[in-house]
């Protein structure tokens, strides 16, 4: 992957930790719901972190091709 490849994907990746962040937060203001589904929000809360430590592990070997 040239240098230029690197700074487009990591763009992308940044706006798809933008997208999981609200969606992470999004669970906080509407704790309510959540447990109005029978307390299954805290799951759904578990894989949207998990796909957020996901993102930031291809962003920091992202970073590493674009400025190691």
């Amino acid at each position: 992957m040239t240098r230029n490849e690197a700074k487009l994907e990591l763009f992308k990746v940044n706006r798809m930790i933008e997208k999981k962040l609200n969606e992470f937060y999004a669970f906080d203001a509407d704790e309510s719901a959540n447990m109005a589904i029978g307390g299954q929000g805290w799951k759904d809360r578990d894989f949207v972190y998990a796909q957020l430590k996901a993102l930031w592990a291809k962003k920091s070997s992202l970073n590493e091709i674009i400025f190691g």
